[in-house]
């Protein structure tokens, strides 16, 4: 019954949220936009609760198959991550993703339901955060050479925890779902009070290592040692300085255009810099400028925010621009074709 009514309601449903991208026109007013929005925001709502009603359902009924097929997870997790960038752009709210994960490893374990036993949990920490941020972290705890491990999912966001694990659970239908997925995976969910201010879930689930990817792990190797200068504001978003330093480059981080020309004048000579265009002190395209008449083959790499366009005269500035949150894959192929 709740399949049939599923199918008579989604038809009508995806029409309305169709018909939202075909009202959108250049023309039209702020009012206008913000109740087209408004549209497209409650159909999403009641399409998301739909698919929360059906997954639960099949959940329920015990029809639900796991599957143990080879997988890239730190892909799994950023695409994730990634769907939840523009909410939080439009909240205001800080995104960070720092991962303590290689992505030359494969895992195997049901790439989907991992990714929307997550996505349940970002969704409500996203719902529950007015301002401040959503910081998503993951490891594999174990030996690298040993076969089987656990891998540890933290959300952790900016809001109070009203109510213990389970009332809070049996409350919203997503983390029931996400709690029944963890179970059939023989993992668990968790949720702690951190500060007075900060609630963190933690996510456990048991994996087994498949293999590494030689092609990714002999560039790994190739960047061993080079010298990185970061420039970026502090933040929580530490992913891209400690993945460079689990690649064993020589990362020189600051927030300070004036403390990376004293490190240059010094005699620190980088083989690549890594500017994000949000930087503060100096201003980022100025900064590079500076750069590259002190370094003049410098090669340099931009970190953009999600949203922000770049003007095209200073995209020139940059041999590569990589949007926030960064993917691993991502950075490790503009650092391998920027560094001969």
């Amino acid at each position: 019954m709740l399949k049939l009514m599923s199918h008579e309601i989604r038809n009508p449903l995806n029409g309305i949220l169709g018909l939202t991208d075909l009202m959108r026109t250049p023309d039209m007013s702020e009012e206008q936009s913000e109740y087209v929005n408004m549209i497209e925001t409650s159909g999403n709502i009641l399409l998301s609760l739909l698919n929360n009603m059906m997954n639960f359902n099949i959940n329920e009924a015990g029809k639900t198959v796991i599957h143990d097929d080879p997988f890239d997870l730190v892909g799994t997790i950023e695409n994730t991550v990634y769907l939840y960038a523009g909410i939080a752009a439009g909240k205001n709210i800080e995104l960070g993703l720092n991962l303590e994960l290689n992505v030359s490893q494969v895992f195997v374990g049901d790439e989907v339901k991992i990714g929307q036993l997550l996505a349940h949990v970002i969704q409500y920490a996203m719902d529950s955060t007015r301002e401040g941020s959503v910081l998503i972290t993951a490891v594999v705890n174990g030996e690298e050479t040993e076969e089987t491990g656990t891998l540890v999912l933290k959300v952790r966001y900016t809001g109070q925890m009203l109510l213990d694990i389970q009332k809070l659970i049996g409350s919203n239908l997503g983390l029931a779902v996400s709690q029944n997925l963890a179970i059939l995976m023989h993992g668990r969910i968790q949720v702690d009070r951190m500060m007075e201010n900060e609630t963190e879930f933690q996510i456990s689930l048991p994996l087994r290592r498949y293999w590494e990817l030689p092609q990714l792990a002999s560039v790994q190797q190739r960047l061993k040692g080079r010298k990185v200068l970061l420039a970026k504001d502090p933040d929580i978003l530490q992913g891209v300085s400690s993945l460079m330093r689990r690649w064993e480059m020589d990362v020189h981080m600051t927030s300070g255009s004036t403390v990376a020309h004293d490190w240059i004048k010094e005699g620190f000579k980088p083989d690549v810099a890594v500017v994000d265009m949000g930087l503060r002190e100096g201003g980022a395209v100025d900064f590079v400028h500076e750069l590259k008449q002190r370094l003049e083959n410098l090669p340099v790499l931009a970190l953009v925010p999600y949203g922000m366009h770049i003007a095209l005269h200073e995209a020139e500035s940059f041999d590569a621009v990589l949007t926030k949150p960064v993917r691993q894959a991502d950075l490790l192929n503009a650092l391998s074709i920027t560094l001969p």
